[in-house]
């Protein structure tokens, strides 16, 4: 008998059922150009967008410190910015998951975890609610886009194993974008409605009289609760799951997240397995991308810096793994021509750093993608190939039913026939 390329145990064949490995392989797609370029691309635009809000609203503290005043600072106390204060509380956030699942330190693991997740949008809100909002629609919208386009590479190479072009990615992005923007926002907006509801239920019991029927009605106020409890945690819970739902179905909203929440409630095992491999190949693809960044900028700014007295290599180098700065040299005492090249300076190692960032993002939607496909797979019993392609009936692998040209010849004939009599 010829030896088969794959082994079946026991009627379990472990090439079709040991995938998570695949996911791994996000750490290097995430590193091809077209990729790198498209998170880089979204690194700019919410970087240039966010410098709207460049009045200094936050403490030098930090984003989760106290409320601070300009008014009330002290001599030589600068504030920062609401994004400037965002930007570096999520990237130390971010700094401190990664040391602590590279380093095995579960707590400060975690930690980081909820600093980025959790207290970064509760401390935005209470220091900034316009910024949270409008900022926050913002980055759905970068975030429905770019990662559209970065899912639908991704599931492309899956399906045909060759290196998508990073155009057609993007134009189906576009072309997709009210339900990529929307399978975002849809539960949010649900829970919404839904809280409205709870609030003005509220009103019943400030009314006299009325408070009886608000108390009635209280076990209905409790199912619209568990609506917005229910909405909210599958939501974070699969959220990973909603673009790569539309790249790969080009499904509308709806049905992306009926997907994403019936995956999560039918196999959630499988899907933190799955959570647990992406985190450590992010860990393991952002410290080597990390070290090469570092050893760029703190090498280039060595060497230039070695042969010239100009102030405005000051701010160059000086990285450090989980400390990537883009550096500014400071002082008023610079001529205007040195501040201009300590700003070009700066500006080209924000270029290094942003491409870091982008990477991160490129990753996130490449494993997130794989992590949607394989638990499609588990729960559907669909093949990781499968995908909606131009001709396939929407969020279906049906082809779109051909016109009876037999009909189309015979209409106008009819309706001739019609107009004579």
């Amino acid at each position: 008998m010829a030896e088969s390329d794959r082994r079946i145990i026991d009627g379990l064949e472990f090439v079709q059922q040991f995938l998570f490995p695949r996911i791994l392989r996000a750490a290097t797609m995430a590193l091809q150009p077209p990729r790198l370029v498209l998170g880089l691309l979204m690194v700019a635009a919410l970087m240039t967008v966010g410098r709207i809000w460049h009045s200094p609203t936050v403490g030098p503290q930090g984003l989760t410190a106290g409320r601070w005043s300009p008014d009330e600072a002290g001599a030589g106390e600068e504030g920062l910015s609401i994004f400037q204060a965002t930007v570096d509380h999520v990237a130390a956030s971010f700094n401190r998951l990664v040391e602590g699942l590279a380093l095995l330190r579960f707590g400060q693991f975690f930690a980081g975890l909820g600093d980025l997740f959790v207290r970064t949008p509760i401390a935005a809100w209470q220091h900034d609610k316009v910024f949270t909002i409008v900022y926050g629609l913002f980055f759905v919208v970068v975030m429905a886009l770019g990662g559209g386009a970065l899912s639908r590479m991704t599931a492309t190479e899956f399906s045909s194993g060759e290196k998508p072009r990073m155009q057609q990615a993007v134009d189906f992005a576009l072309g997709a974008w009210r339900r990529l923007i929307f399978c975002l926002l849809l539960p949010l907006l649900i829970a919404g409605v839904l809280s409205l509801l709870l609030l003005g239920g509220g009103w019943f019991l400030m009314l006299p009289g009325l408070d009886l029927l608000g108390g009635l009605l209280y076990g209905l106020a409790l199912l619209a609760g568990f609506g917005v409890a229910f909405l909210l945690i599958g939501y974070a819970a699969g959220f990973s799951l909603l673009v790569p739902a539309v790249a790969c179905e080009n499904c509308d909203a709806a049905d992306a997240q009926q997907r994403a929440y019936a995956y999560v409630l039918s196999r959630p095992l499988h899907l933190l397995g799955y959570v647990v491999v992406g985190f450590v190949g992010l860990a393991l693809g952002f410290v080597v991308v990390s070290l090469f960044a570092v050893a760029l900028l703190n090498i280039t700014g060595a060497l230039v810096g070695a042969v010239t007295a100009n102030p405005a290599m000051d701010g160059a180098g000086g990285s450090a793994l989980f400390a990537l700065t883009a550096g500014a040299a400071t002082g008023d005492d610079l001529s205007w021509h040195s501040q201009w090249s300590a700003w070009l300076v700066s500006f080209w190692q924000m270029v290094v750093v942003s491409a870091v960032g982008g990477y991160v993002l490129a990753y996130y939607f490449s494993a997130s993608t794989i992590v949607y496909l394989l638990m499609r797979r588990v729960c559907d019993g669909q093949d990781i190939a499968e995908m909606w392609e131009p001709g396939v009936v929407p969020g279906t692998m049906a082809p779109v039913p051909e016109a009876d040209d037999s009909d189309e010849a015979l209409e106008p004939a009819d309706s001739g026939a019609i107009d004579e009599q």
